[in-house]
């Protein structure tokens, strides 16, 4: 029972350490993606933030006017 409990109390903490990382690679991953959609589409992009929500959000909106 100790051998199970140990064993779960290990993957939940590894887990809860790997899923951040995960998401936020994920979120950096697509904003380069609209990033760099936006600069074949043509349009212009030039905010300087390094929010990866603000700039994925604001990239949509971009997309939708032209």
């Amino acid at each position: 029972m100790a051998i199970i409990g140990v064993l779960c109390i290990m993957l939940a903490v590894g887990y809860f350490w790997y899923f951040p990382v995960y998401i936020s690679t994920t979120l950096s991953y697509l904003s380069d993606r609209m990033k760099a959609l936006l600069k074949n589409v043509g349009v212009t992009f030039d905010i300087q933030t390094n929010d990866e929500a603000y700039i994925i959000l604001h990239a949509i909106n971009l997309l939708e006017t032209n």
